[in-house]
């Protein structure tokens, strides 16, 4: 959905490939896999934009494709309700009925999850048979918010939206779920500027203790347990607590949003254009007890302090989310840090820091 008009051609490509959901069954796909499903999800789409009405859409009118590439099995495309003239949706259509199922669970299953306003809420859904479909309300990507200008510049911006998704993701925990996706592409801002969470092909149940971790998600966000469970690495069967494996990414996003880049960003020149060298250099530093570097000491402590708390290795180590940020609006930071003085320690990598290929 966002304009990548600022970004180099070269820069764009590597922010697409290394922001790509992935997950452990799917890690030895081939690039002939990947290419063939991209030409299948573009084919059906242009077909969906090209012939209006649609008979499994009769509400809606296709206006343009949203996304092309594969994101985990499904694909987006932006349309007009029917008697709408300006409301646009976001139509989710799915290639698996699994992340189907999973989505439609989290909001009208058996355990479908309350209505909030930092969390989407579908307008429709569709199950033909053939097409299966989730209809939401069309909004901002916080990614294109982002790139134009970094959010340590407007601590007003930076404090609304971070407050948001940590809203949202203690609402999805307190109600037994965890998303297992929070990157800067799985937030949205809403039209009344609220920062939301979308995508949730990943989500899972949760219960602390007993969670089987499973190795999917985006890489550059990956809590080490996750990393370890995906590269084949896990022992003792790979037990841990998914919720906090949504809180580790969210301290990825924090540093996101603040420094206007993808995760390890600053780590990118070294490999050029390859950027599968690029994500398992990444890998090993999260692996080791590398955090990500504090690239500029102006960035507002607070947030930084919150970053620092959720990106600690040891999953028992992190905070819940709501010890991470506070249950009121706009009031400021209720940081753990403040009842807890001393804090679990993390290895800051400085900017200076040469990078090198291990």
């Amino acid at each position: 959905m966002a304009s990548y008009a600022s970004y180099s051609d070269r820069r764009r490509k590597k922010w697409k490939k290394s922001s790509r959901s992935v997950s452990s069954s799917g890690r030895d796909s081939t690039t002939t896999e990947r290419e063939g499903h991209a030409r299948i999800i573009r084919a059906i789409s242009t077909k969906l934009v090209a012939n209006n009405p649609n008979p499994d859409f009769t509400n809606f009118r296709f206006i343009s494709v949203i996304t092309q590439e594969p994101t985990g099995q499904s694909f987006v495309l932006r349309g007009k309700h029917k008697g709408s003239t300006s409301t646009d949706s976001a139509i989710k259509m799915f290639l698996t009925m699994k992340d189907f199922e999973t989505e439609i669970a989290m909001l009208r299953g058996r355990d479908a999850i309350p209505r909030h306003r930092n969390i989407i809420q579908e307008l429709e859904f569709y199950d033909s048979g053939a097409v299966k479909a989730i209809a939401y309300p069309f909004m901002t990507p916080l990614q294109g918010i982002v790139e134009n200008e970094a959010l340590a510049n407007r601590p007003d911006k930076m404090t609304r939206y971070a407050s948001g998704v940590a809203e949202g993701l203690a609402h999805l925990h307190a109600h037994g779920w965890a998303h297992l996706d929070i990157k800067i592409d799985n937030v949205m801002i809403s039209s009344s500027d609220e920062a939301t969470l979308i995508d949730f092909g990943m989500a899972s149940r949760s219960t602390p203790g007993s969670d089987e971790i499973e190795g999917k998600g985006t890489l550059l966000y990956m809590a080490p347990e996750v990393l370890k469970v995906y590269l084949g690495r896990a022992i003792s069967g790979g037990r841990g607590d998914r919720k906090k494996v949504d809180v580790f990414a969210y301290g990825c996003l924090l540093w996101a949003m603040l420094s206007g880049k993808l995760p390890w960003e600053d780590e990118m020149e070294s490999f050029g254009d390859d950027v599968e060298a690029f994500q398992s250099h990444v890998q090993e530093l999260v692996l080791r007890g590398d955090s990500l570097p504090i690239t500029d000491s102006s960035w507002p402590h607070e947030h930084v302090a919150a970053m620092q708390r959720c990106l600690v290795s040891d999953y028992k180590e992190r905070p819940n989310i709501r010890d991470v940020y506070p249950e009121g609006r706009g009031g400021g930071y209720g940081l753990l840090l403040r009842k807890h003085p001393t804090s679990p320690r993390v290895r800051i990598r400085q900017k200076s820091s040469p990078a090198t290929k291990c």
